[in-house]
């Protein structure tokens, strides 16, 4: 699939997911989907490596099997999305009760990043960050800590 070819369903799309785009298997690996609406989409099986989700609308898409190393999430909608065998990509088991976007793990050429809220750290920065000294809501520290490990026994087995 080419730019012009994803131009062409993108454009199809109205705003409010009328149409279900249909991108499974597709090498989207260039693409800059910011702020995109993507809600019900079929991306299964897609190649989404280094892609620019930031903000994007994925509510109900179906991302099973997708290929997420390095692609930028931050700030979008996953709520319903399903995620099941996405590969370099873990949404963490954390609610975070201020409502900052859902905690996630993406992992980069240089590393799993965890990515909540504005926040954007290795897992050793993470352990650190919500360690014993987190000036914060100390349960909600723990519940941060207890994903980052985890996810840090996650990617270790």
């Amino acid at each position: 699939m080419n730019r012009e070819e994803l131009d062409q369903i993108l454009e199809q799309l109205d705003d409010e997911g009328g149409e279900i785009a249909d991108l499974s298997g597709a090498d989207l690996s260039w693409a800059n989907l910011r702020e995109a609406n993507l809600s019900w989409a079929n991306l299964s099986w897609a190649n989404l490596r280094e892609a620019n989700l930031r903000e994007a609308n994925l509510r109900e898409a179906n991302l099973r099997e997708a290929d997420l190393h390095g692609a930028d999430l931050s700030g979008a909608d996953l709520h319903g999305a399903d995620l099941s065998g996405a590969k370099n990509f873990y949404l963490l088991p954390v609610q975070d009760r201020r409502g900052h976007a859902f905690a996630h793990a993406i992992n980069t050429d240089g590393g799993w990043r965890i990515r909540a809220g504005c926040r954007d750290y290795s897992i050793d920065e993470a352990l650190e960050h919500w360690s014993e000294a987190y000036e914060g809501d100390r349960e909600e520290g723990d519940l941060y800590l207890y994903a980052v490990n985890w996810l840090k026994n996650k990617v270790a087995s």
